[in-house]
């Protein structure tokens, strides 16, 4: 998360506002979307998840 949670943020911010400002059609948000995946945010997720089972265990 910490090499590229930044990146996939600002890939999402940025695509939010360029369809709010009407830059681009809301159809976007899907290859934005797609994007994400391809850079990492399945594996990001996944890595948030285990992290998060570990916390419920050392309760």
């Amino acid at each position: 998360m910490e090499k590229i949670g930044d990146a996939l943020d600002e890939l999402l911010h940025d695509a939010m506002l360029k369809i709010v400002y009407g830059q681009e059609p809301l159809s976007y948000f899907d290859r934005v979307v797609a994007r994400w995946h391809e850079l990492g945010g399945d594996a990001m997720t996944d890595e948030v998840n285990a992290w998060y089972a570990s916390l419920s265990k050392t309760r």
